[in-house]
């Protein structure tokens, strides 16, 4: 119950029942001779109260005010032991009082007499001023009042409680008002519920003093005084901010404020310490302080006007941050009008650069051609003869140049060259039995060979021996037989010295099926072309075999003579690896400087594409790292062309973007207009690359890209391949029940995925798996094996039956195919890349021209284009005619069958902005790295 209930009603009306209702419950002890009027005169007094002379107003006593809590707790510690004031149990303390004096009292007295109670000698109600205990007694009245108010309390009381409210111990001091003030400040209760003074305490202490008859200056010095005896400093926890704040309460407050403050602060320690403890006791914190009585109206008003106030500030935030990103909008149409202005003139300077650039690659690669054609011609020759006569002169020829040299050749072209000629040796690879030929026609090839050889030379048989495949499926046989023939009749033969004529050349590792070259890559390996072929590193290991105890020193000359070459060019291949492990001092390499030729047939189609791999090697492997070629990129030099002031915008990892904090700044209330401004920047496609290129370091030399230029793209720009596309659909029920299939296949790359033409003549990808399947850029089908055939360029569009490779502009996609795999990429910027990375300035388009594309630049000269041609067909251009699907099933097709569906069609193939024809450039072996490819795009 609230301890402070009492003050509710007019205490004068309800006294009378409440103290006779505490004479009647709480009678006095017998034994007790209690005091009177004269007794509380007496200075040392020990005094003997009832309940009803304990004061009850604040003006009774030195505390003021009273502590809520403090209250709380003093009232629990009397509900369970009573009202304790007998000096003689330990730990209690008795009140000290005094007799009240008229001056001390903000009100008039009260007035009841105790004879209205009880005994009428005792001393009067209102009679008693508290010097020490005022807060118990307000507690003891307190309880006895919840009591009076609710009788069954007393029902759980005992005896001992009863009786401790019947007679309160007390002391009496002298009624001076200095002497019971100072009393008050040096006693304490030892009490841990004792907490510091509050201002408003000591200010109704320092009132009292005044109203004793001291003067304002006194009360003050008496406070300084006290605060200066530190032991009761410190025992009352008397602080300076306390004693300044009652003095500036005392001195500078006008009365009425100085009033309104300490009703106040009793109201709230009477009103609202309830409820504080109420909610402390019964919430977790963080507390709701709107939860106290005295707090929640003028709270929630408060919250009311704040709101009403935060709406305004909203309001005008808004305002602002409108007004704000107007400017921002403004600022960054700014912005982009100045990058416009400053890529027109960088795009100038940087073409130039450019060209600069382009001329210095040119310069390095046409000094580059002339030292390749001077090896060429000296040391790997190609040679086209119609004869044996022919043969045998440009070999004679060599000789004289070269003095020993060792040949491999035909029997009858063998035998004429090595005539009396001890430093040459003749070397044959016995035909070798496989699926394609019969073991007859094998054995009889061999004795042939055999019998013309020995009939003419000296010939040494030799057994080539293999190392064990650890591929399973490998069924190769493990040794080829060989014959080397010399010349008959010399005694100092060189090949004599040879290891090889012991019989045997083991340990040769040949290359695995699966790394050899595959004329057909579409298909498996045939068998004669497996036979043909051991590998480049097993050819090199066998020459490096033959040449192993022949007198070696460093450079010592070596001429190697194909006189029967494959197509796969192997021996050729083979003398190139140890040219350039010559020519770079590689250290198994120093001890031969070999010199190739290899004899071509008038009608041989294969030569120019041997001859074009060798002269590719030659310049990527060897002299674009040589000294000689001088540094692969021009000399770097900053630009000159600086950007802009901007605005807003700012130009970050070499893109024009809206900073980051102009983003998070906006983000909540203009998403769609900052998306708007960031998709009007990326749309500019031309100011964004001329950024790009600014950020990025200049090219110089030793660095992988040896120019920055790359294609001047204007509205011709290519379709972007890399952006996402949502294809819609039907559902599959709906398909299945509303199509006809015509063929069928399935998406190489993705299983789940087929692909299917429809009766109809419409092209589906199926998704069958029942989940999103998300693809990147790729291959969907070809278009089978078949057959080139030459046409007519201006009529190649109405050849249905054929795939014409008819190339109209620089920016038609096509497919480059090497050892890394496939590529998409425009013509134009494949000459790009060819040049940055290569350094080669001059490739040829097959079937087709190309001339540079020329911009007028502002004093009226033209300069091309950086990497932009036009493309301008032959008279007759190479198409494609796959071949027929009749014996297919045609529902059941391989992806790279499924093109051949549209043959005699082909102008219903699909075209659009995400799907299109193309054409695979390239063709080179897999097995052959950092070459340049071979087929649609060729080494000029």
């Amino acid at each position: 119950m609230n301890h402070y209930e009492y003050y509710k009603s007019p205490w004068e009306a309800a006294a009378k029942a409440f103290y006779k209702f505490i004479e009647a419950e709480f009678p006095p002890d017998p034994a007790v001779s209690y005091s009177t009027a004269a007794d509380l005169q007496v200075e040392g007094t020990s005094l003997f109260l009832r309940p009803w002379q304990l004061p009850h107003r604040a003006d009774y006593g030195l505390r003021g005010t009273s502590d809520g809590e403090v209250q709380h707790y003093l009232a629990q510690l009397v509900l369970l032991n009573g009202f304790q004031t007998d000096p003689n149990k330990p730990g209690n303390e008795k009140i000290v009082g005094c007799s009240v004096r008229t001056e001390w009292l903000y009100n008039k007295p009260t007035t009841i007499a105790s004879s209205q109670i009880g005994e009428g000698s005792l001393a009067n109600p209102g009679t008693l001023f508290l010097v020490k205990g005022w807060n118990r007694s307000l507690c003891c009245l307190g309880v006895l009042m919840a009591c009076f108010q609710k009788p069954e309390l007393l029902k759980d009381w005992g005896h001992t409680i009863t009786v401790s409210f019947s007679t309160i111990y007390a002391s009496a001091v002298q009624s001076d008002g200095n002497m019971i003030v100072s009393t008050n400040r040096g006693v304490t209760l030892g009490s841990q519920l004792r907490r510091r003074p509050n201002a408003f305490n000591l200010l109704h202490q320092l009132e009292f003093l005044e109203r004793s008859g001291m003067t304002e200056d006194m009360t003050i010095k008496s406070l300084e005084a006290h605060q200066s005896v530190s032991a009761f400093a410190a025992a009352y926890q008397l602080g300076e901010k306390e004693s300044a704040a009652a003095v500036n309460l005392l001195k500078h407050i006008p009365k009425d404020t100085k009033d309104a403050l300490t009703e106040l602060v009793r109201f709230e320690m009477r009103h609202g310490d309830a409820d504080i403890l109420q909610m402390m006791e019964t919430t977790v914190p963080p507390a709701d302080i709107t939860k106290v009585a005295i707090f929640s109206q003028p709270l929630g008003k408060y919250n009311k006007e704040v709101e009403k106030e935060s709406t305004v500030k909203a309001e005008l935030a808004a305002q602002l941050l409108q007004t704000t990103y107007q400017q921002m909008e403004l600022q960054c149409q700014s912005d982009l009008a100045k990058l416009r202005e400053w890529a027109a003139k960088f795009d100038l300077y940087a073409n130039k650069q450019a060209s600069l650039d382009f001329k210095y690659i040119n310069d390095r690669y046409q000094k580059g051609r002339t030292s390749i054609e001077e090896f060429m011609n000296s040391k790997h020759k190609f040679l086209r003869v119609s004869s044996l006569v022919l043969a045998h002169a440009a070999i004679v020829q060599a000789q004289g140049e070269l003095g020993a040299l060792s040949i491999d050749e035909s029997v009858t072209l063998a035998q004429g060259v090595a005539s009396g000629n001890a430093g040459t040796v003749s070397f044959w690879l016995l035909p070798q039995w496989h699926s394609s030929m019969g073991k007859q026609s094998v054995l009889k090839n061999r004795r042939l060979l055999e019998d013309k050889v020995i009939g003419s030379m000296d010939v040494y048989e030799i057994a080539l021996n293999f190392q064990d495949s650890s591929h399973q499926g490998d069924r190769r046989k493990k040794s080829q037989q060989c014959l080397a023939g010399v010349s008959s009749g010399q005694t100092n033969v060189a090949f004599s010295h040879s290891k090889s004529l012991l019989g045997t050349i083991s340990g040769v590792e040949r290359s695995r099926v699966q790394e050899l070259q595959n004329p057909d890559p579409d298909k498996a390996l045939a068998p004669h072309w497996r036979v043909q072929q051991r590998g480049i590193p097993a050819t090199k290991e066998i020459l490096l075999k033959l040449l192993d105890g022949m007198n070696e020193r460093d450079g010592h000359k070596v001429l190697l003579v194909d006189m029967v070459p494959s197509r796969f060019s192997e021996w050729s291949q083979a003398a190139w690896d140890l040219q350039r492990g010559f020519l770079l001092g590689d250290e198994s390499c120093k001890h031969w400087d070999c010199h190739f030729m290899s004899l071509h047939h008038d009608s041989d189609n294969f030569m120019d594409q041997a001859k074009d791999l060798i002269t590719g090697r030659a310049m990527s492997q060897w002299w674009d790292q040589s000294q000689e070629s001088g540094p692969a990129a021009r000399s770097s030099e900053p630009f000159a062309v600086d950007l802009p002031q901007l605005e807003c915008l700012t130009v970050a990892d070499g893109s024009v973007k809206i900073p980051d904090l102009v983003m998070q700044k906006y983000a909540t209330t203009h998403s769609d207009g900052l998306n708007a401004i960031s998709e009007s920047i990326s749309q500019e496609a031309a100011m964004q690359k001329s950024v790009k290129m600014f950020s990025t370091p200049t090219s110089s030399a030793g660095t992988e890209s040896r120019t920055l230029a790359s294609p001047e793209w204007g509205p011709d720009a290519p379709v972007n391949w890399q952006k996402s596309v949502q294809l819609t659909g039907i559902a599959l029920a709906d398909f299945d029940s509303g199509n006809t299939p015509e063929g069928c296949g399935v998406l190489a790359r993705e299983p789940q995925i087929q692909i299917v033409l429809t009766s109809l003549g419409s092209l589906w990808l199926v998704n069958r798996s029942g989940n999103d399947i998300v693809l990147p850029a790729g291959e969907i089908f070809g278009f089978n094996t078949g057959t080139f055939q030459e046409v007519p360029s201006d009529q190649c569009m109405v050849q249905s039956g054929t795939i014409a490779w008819h190339v109209t502009n620089d920016n038609t996609v096509v497919c480059l195919v090497s050892a890394s795999g496939k590529k998409i990429s425009t013509v134009a910027d494949t000459m790009c890349d060819i040049t940055r990375t290569r350094g080669v300035t001059e490739i040829r388009v097959t079937d087709h021209a190309l001339q540079p594309k020329m911009q007028v630049t502002g004093d009226g000269s033209q300069i091309p284009l950086s990497y932009r041609y036009k493309v301008v067909p032959d008279h007759k251009v190479n198409a494609f005619k796959p071949k027929d699907l009749s014996s297919e099933d045609k529902l059941n097709l391989r992806a790279a069958q499924f093109g051949a569906l549209y043959n005699g069609r082909f102008g219903q193939l699909p075209r659009s902005s995400y799907c299109t024809l193309v054409w695979e450039a390239g063709g080179a072996p897999k097995n052959i790295k950092n070459d340049f490819e071979i087929g649609w795009f060729d080494l000029h």
